[in-house]
């Protein structure tokens, strides 16, 4: 597999604006993100590791190339790349801003969240990647209205 590859399976799983989100933020560690992946699927990494493996975070080899495979290394590659915008937006978020954008829709009540080309942050979401990107200040805690 190349990065071309995995960049079109990922385009196929989620759609283009989740590769061209990424890029647009960071196209380095885009590229970084879908390298490191592909090395691994040519390594013959298992995507679906059993959960003791897991658990225990012991690198296991796949025994074949079966579609669940392919659709974990598709839904890691969405993952990482939707957490590289989210970070950027995050980093720079100031605690007052975070606080009142997650009180804004724990307000709205179960279900709400913010919605962005390819992806939804809910209030969770929100605070525990602030409080993650911002070990420094105080955590932000979520008030569910």
């Amino acid at each position: 597999m190349t990065v071309d590859e995995l960049r079109a399976l990922v385009i196929e799983c989620a759609g283009e604006s989740v590769v061209r989100e990424a890029e647009a933020v960071d196209q380095v560690q885009t590229h970084t993100v879908l390298a490191n992946l592909v090395a691994d699927w040519n390594a013959g990494k298992d995507f679906d590791p059993g959960v003791y493996d897991f658990l225990l975070g012991r690198i296991v080899l796949r025994d074949d190339d079966s579609p669940r495979q392919f659709g974990m290394l598709k839904q890691q590659a969405v993952s990482e790349l939707q957490a590289i915008v989210i970070r950027t937006w995050l980093t720079d978020m100031s605690r007052g801003v975070a606080a009142t954008v997650c009180k804004a829709l724990a307000g709205l009540g179960y279900g709400a969240h913010i919605s962005k080309k390819g992806f939804a942050l809910a209030p969770l979401d929100i605070t525990e990647a602030w409080n993650n990107l911002h070990p420094d200040e105080p955590p932000l805690d979520i008030v569910w209205g």
